[in-house]
């Protein structure tokens, strides 16, 4: 199985980390590596999340307060 994150997907998870940061750098990265962390479960849990009736080889997974 293979992970791909979109460009806007990674756009994203950038400003979210620059937004975290400006209050808090050190929890900005822990916060995106948590997150990073929860993603990367689907490697090995494939099935995890919900099936999109849309897209069948997609997943939707809540991912903290995203849904990835």
């Amino acid at each position: 199985m293979k992970l791909k994150f979109t460009a806007t997907a990674l756009k994203d998870l950038h400003r979210l980390k620059e937004f975290i940061a400006k209050k808090n750098p050190v929890a900005a990265t822990k916060y995106i590596d948590r997150l990073l962390k929860t993603i990367r479960q689907l490697l090995a849990q494939p099935k995890l999340g919900k099936e999109l009736e849309d897209e069948p080889l997609a997943r939707q997974l809540v991912a903290s307060d995203y849904i990835v």
